[in-house]
């Protein structure tokens, strides 16, 4: 399947950005410094070494007040605490698990992929529009199961459609492309451009139904309810579910794997792990009321995401990048949380004693590439292979 010339011209590219930007640039380590050349390190794809962050260095997560959890029975009680604490933030919302009801508004194919765009209905009087991307099955592998990925797209007026890949190609084309590696994907429509006019009166809207959850709630909700509609495909693997966003998608990325445990893999790329590093203020995110508690961090929203399998990638500078070495500060403090359900520490990536049946390798990663606010070929190709890695 990676034989298509986007995924030659990536490969090609990859390396010829290494050779010339050097480890600096495509790897950061936790403490935020170039790895020598001899260092240990898990894996290496296309060029790129990865590191589980603090797997070279007991004392990551030191200023964390988990940092002393050392067993899963005295994290499980810590991680209750911090679920009631996050479902208070984000505010009630209806229940998810069953299918949502679909209607298909047209089907066609597209270089070994079905793609239907479709319209959910989330809540009763609610609609969702998305697509379903689904490749076709060889002859002799129609009961093969596949890995499930939700794509959430970021901000851009051509949302749902850019990611489908409906006139867009390449890394733009996020979900399109993984479908053509094997993937069954569904592209869902941020509410913010679902029958409303403007942000602000989707966000009225949002309130007028559910007076007492964050616009970010409603994007958890609706991606839930995507996944929801995702493992009503007879092709999907339950246990194979991953969640891939740039930007605004990114930032749902990092919030639905948090709420939701089916989500076993997530690369989040530019969200902004800092609450200050990008617009978490915003209406349609977080605030401005009620108002945050003054204790409350996104260290305690990845230490959510524990023991899965989380890659953070960071541009560092630039209009816009929101990861990179900023991030290190919250992914430090949530680093417990993986130590303490039984994620190897020296570099070996076995995999946690308590992970996911769907993952070979679990653990928080970070790539700072310091390409800026850009999710390209590079991008792309890092985040297949690196799911590739560690799903089962």
């Amino acid at each position: 399947m990676r034989s298509n010339r986007f995924h030659l011209f990536v490969q090609a590219l990859t390396l010829v950005q290494i050779s010339i930007c050097g480890w600096g640039w495509v790897f950061e380590q936790a403490h935020g410094q170039q790895p020598a050349s001899d260092s240990p390190h898990p894996f290496e794809i296309s060029g790129i070494r990865f590191e589980e962050l603090g797997a070279q260095d007991r004392d990551v997560g030191k200023d964390s007040p988990w940092f002393g959890i050392a067993s899963k029975e005295a994290w499980r009680e810590q991680e209750g605490k911090l679920r009631k604490r996050f479902d208070t933030l984000l505010g009630e919302m209806p229940q998810v698990g069953a299918p949502p009801g679909m209607r298909v508004v047209r089907e066609e194919n597209i270089e070994g992929v079905i793609r239907r765009r479709v319209v959910f209905e989330v809540e009763p009087g609610v609609s969702m529009d998305a697509y379903l991307l689904i490749p076709h099955s060889k002859q002799g592998e129609e009961s093969s199961k596949r890995p499930g990925m939700i794509a959430l797209h970021p901000t851009t007026a051509n949302n749902i459609d850019e990611i489908a890949g409906v006139g867009y190609e390449g890394a733009r084309a996020t979900g399109l492309e993984f479908a053509k590696l094997g993937y069954v994907v569904v592209c869902p429509k941020c509410f913010l451009w679902q029958d409303a006019e403007n942000f602000q009166k989707a966000v009225e809207g949002h309130r007028d139904r559910h007076p007492n959850a964050r616009g970010i709630a409603k994007m958890v909700f609706d991606a839930r309810r995507a996944v929801d509609a995702l493992l009503a495909i007879p092709q999907v693997d339950p246990n194979r579910l991953v969640a891939v966003g740039h930007s605004l998608g990114a930032k749902e990325v990092l919030y639905l794997m948090a709420a939701d445990s089916r989500i076993v893999a997530g690369v989040a790329s530019e969200g902004g792990v800092d609450l200050g590093s990008t617009n978490w203020e915003a209406l349609w995110y977080l605030g401005p009321v009620p108002r945050l508690d003054p204790e409350w961090g996104h260290d305690e929203l990845v230490a959510l995401i524990a023991p899965r399998a989380l890659l953070v990638m960071g541009g560092e500078q630039g209009p816009g990048a929101a990861d990179g070495t900023q991030s290190l500060k919250n992914l430090r403090r949530s680093y417990p949380a993986w130590r303490s359900q039984g994620v190897p520490q020296e570099g070996s990536l076995k995999g946690a004693a308590n992970q996911p049946s769907g993952l070979k390798k679990s653990g928080l990663w970070l790539w700072n590439h310091r390409s800026g606010h850009v999710f390209g070929p590079a991008q792309f190709e890092t985040a297949s292979q690196w799911l590739h890695e560690v799903l089962q």
